[in-house]
């Protein structure tokens, strides 16, 4: 009895150890909101608490997150720790499922299947997010520890309460975000092998009739409020934006790619497929007839892991065309519970019995040799230590030390890389940055444009609970002009952070933020890269110049071959310009400016592109006199690219001070295409500006 105690306490124990590491996560390891996907949750949430709705954003279906974020802000205020309290419950809920489906199967099986799952860095990552994700990674957990409850533990159940029950949580799923129906295939496996063995009846009835009842008045109820039952589906439709991931609207090779073996490269290198190496290894053994029947609990996790990676991989999200997920790790948060559970016993019966040793170290020695090339990093600090320790534990006696020995050291492999967050926290210092942003610009104006990059803004419209009062408004420096702004006292708040996260590299700043007066300077911290300046004195700007190529007909200044006019591919217009190496050059004398002594040249513009494929294209400007060349300055195109075989436009700006100009000297700006692939150029838009001070 004695033993039994101890041994109860020791499993609680772990699993306080866990829901610990997911708060000391947050608390020592939390980076800040994103600025995307989350401040418009949370603006929704806020809004809901204001009695405000709307049915024209496809994340106002995403109900359960708005609710149960709403709910938080009202208890706790708007801030950071009640943003990430219902994930964070959530995910120790899930911790919770997982231990009680193992408990039962020792104390080292149940910590690797808690370290699989809650150590898989992206379930930990995700754990205090504002994030959709982890609701629908709950809702299937919820789900399948639901069916397992009712099919595999001892006590006699009522199948139509958990038939319900299970109904409840797919719906939960639904309203948290529409990639819940990736489940739906194994709930389609796991229904016919119970009608084809006349098993469980009962149950998949209550659960058909219940969730039919639960869909019919979900549509009634928007019926009734917006006068469409469709209206979530509708929204969508018309919310829905191209991207990389639109596979229908791009090239046929682009959606080869990514169902043939971009899946696995995303698994292989975020180190979610840690789980399923031990699943794989296990096929080779393993016999099919024995387990497609699921006449236990392991075969159950085993079918169901291997039937979501599929769905994963190859299923489309989309009903009009063929669509698969995409590629972002937190949207595969589903997987990393389930997995878990089989994988854990499977690397538990190599530690006690060394049942599968080959298989085991066959695969870890393949994904090691993959990760190798592809991604250094997690090869290093994750699959090159599992290899070593399932090598070194093959060789070594078994006995009950190795079995602990191997247990601890499973667990701090796995732990390394979700703690280096929390290890790196210092170099991000969020705490420090949020503390500069309400001491520096929150609390000290009451009236001022705050210009800073497009996260930030939303951020800070966070910072400041969604105030609806624009006496202090947060502008997108690269969306307005300065010269626009004129009423207010204008504020530059730089942090390179959030910079990052917009896709912005410090050439992208707009030009009054790269020549900061000493007189403007207000706050400058190196050591968390952020600053804020009072723009007293800006540079004054004047436009000596400008010019717009829509290549419908010849142009002054622009050296273009009739050749590479075409009408098969445009923008705008009649015509557009397919290139070769170089695209029309465009060339002008700065002499002609007049720039004044110790002004400095503005070049910026924009030319819209249509790739077929990737590309190293970059736009190029030139300034050279009789001596040659002098100036040369490219930037990149690709990054604008958000989808291929369509019209992107292409920002650039450069700067030249005037130290760098000579007398006599031409500017030429034109578009390299070194990969000399089918690329074509349209509204090619460049404006010369003098920069006096």
């Amino acid at each position: 009895m004695l033993q039994k105690r101890n041994r109860t306490l020791l499993e609680y124990l772990t699993l306080l150890s866990f829901i610990l590491l997911i708060v000391i996560y947050h608390v020592f390891g939390y980076v800040g909101p994103f600025g995307f996907d989350d401040m418009i949750y949370a603006e929704m949430a806020n809004n809901l608490n204001k009695g405000i709705i709307v049915y024209h954003h496809h994340f106002s279906y995403r109900i359960v997150l708005i609710y149960f974020t709403s709910i938080s802000y009202q208890l706790f205020g708007i801030n950071d720790h009640a943003s990430a309290l219902p994930s964070m419950i959530l995910a120790i809920s899930i911790v919770i499922m997982i231990f009680d489906i193992t408990r039962k199967k020792g104390l080292s099986q149940l910590i690797m299947a808690l370290s699989l799952s809650t150590l898989s860095y992206w379930l930990l990552f995700y754990s205090d997010k504002l994030s959709a994700d982890i609701y629908v990674a709950f809702s299937t957990m919820l789900s399948l520890y639901i069916i397992h409850k009712y099919k595999y533990d001892s006590k006699k159940r009522n199948p139509i309460m958990y038939g319900v029950a299970l109904s409840f949580s797919l719906l939960f799923g639904f309203t948290s975000k529409g990639t819940i129906i990736l489940l739906l295939p194994l709930v389609g496996y796991l229904i016919l092998t119970d009608i084809i063995l006349k098993k469980n009846t009962k149950f998949w009835g209550a659960f058909v009739i219940g969730t039919v009842s639960l869909l019919a008045s979900y549509f009634l109820v928007f019926e009734l409020l917006t006068g469409n039952f469709a209206m979530r589906f509708d929204t969508i439709s018309q919310n829905g934006y191209l991207n990389r991931c639109s596979y229908d609207l791009q090239p046929t090779i682009l959606l080869l790619k990514r169902i043939s073996f971009q899946f696995i490269n995303l698994a292989t290198s975020s180190g979610m497929l840690t789980g399923y190496l031990f699943v794989f290894a296990y096929l080779f053994r393993m016999k099919i007839k024995r387990y497609i029947k699921l006449n236990n609990s392991f075969s159950f996790f085993f079918v169901s892991s291997i039937i979501l990676f599929l769905s994963a991989n190859f299923m489309s999200i989309s009903y009009k065309a063929y669509v698969p997920m995409c590629l972002d790790p937190r949207h595969f948060l589903f997987l990393l519970p389930i997995v878990a559970i089989p994988s854990s016993k499977i690397v538990h019966d190599f530690v006690i019995e060394r049942k599968g040793l080959i298989a085991i170290f066959s695969a870890l020695l393949g994904v090691s040799i993959l990760s190798y090339y592809t991604q250094f990093d997690v090869f290093k600090k994750l699959y090159l230590p599992l290899l070593i320790l399932f090598g070194l534990f093959s060789v070594v006696k078994k006995t009950l030390k190795t079995q602990i020995a191997f247990t601890f050291l499973f667990f701090v492999i796995l732990l390394y890389r979700p703690m280096q967050p929390v290890i790196s926290n210092s170099s991000v210092n969020y705490n420090a940055q949020k503390l500069a942003a309400h001491q520096y610009v929150l609390n000290r104006y009451t009236s001022a444009y705050v210009l800073t990059n497009k996260v930030q803004t939303r951020i800070f419209n966070y910072y400041n609970e969604f105030k609806t009062d624009k006496s202090l408004t947060f502008v997108d420096y690269q969306a307005l002009d300065i010269d626009t702004l004129t009423d207010k006292q204008k504020v530059l708040f730089l942090n390179w952070r959030t910079e990052s996260l917009t896709g912005l590299t410090r050439g992208d700043l707009p030009y009054y933020a790269k020549n900061i007066s000493s007189q403007n300077i207000d706050f400058e911290n190196e050591a968390i890269n952020l600053a804020v300046y009072e723009l007293n004195d800006v540079p004054k700007k004047r436009k000596v110049l400008s010019t717009l190529n829509t290549f419908d007909f010849p142009i002054k200044k622009w050296e273009m071959d009739s050749a590479d006019i075409t009408n098969a591919i445009v923008y705008r217009g009649e015509f557009s310009c397919k290139i070769r190496k170089y695209s029309p050059v465009f060339e002008t004398s700065i002499d002609s400016f007049n720039l004044k002594p110790r002004a400095d040249l503005l070049i910026s513009g924009k030319v819209f592109c249509y790739y077929k494929e990737e590309t190293k294209t970059k736009l190029v400007l030139s300034i050279e006199d009789t001596s040659g060349c002098y100036v040369w300055k490219a930037k990149k195109i690709s990054k604008y690219l958000t989808a291929y075989e369509n019209w992107w436009g292409a920002r650039y700006v450069f700067q030249i001070k005037s130290t760098e100009l000579k007398p006599s000297s031409v500017v030429k700006i034109y578009v390299l295409n070194p990969d000399v692939h089918d690329i074509y150029l349209d509204d090619f838009k460049i404006d010369f500006f003098e920069l006096s001070y």
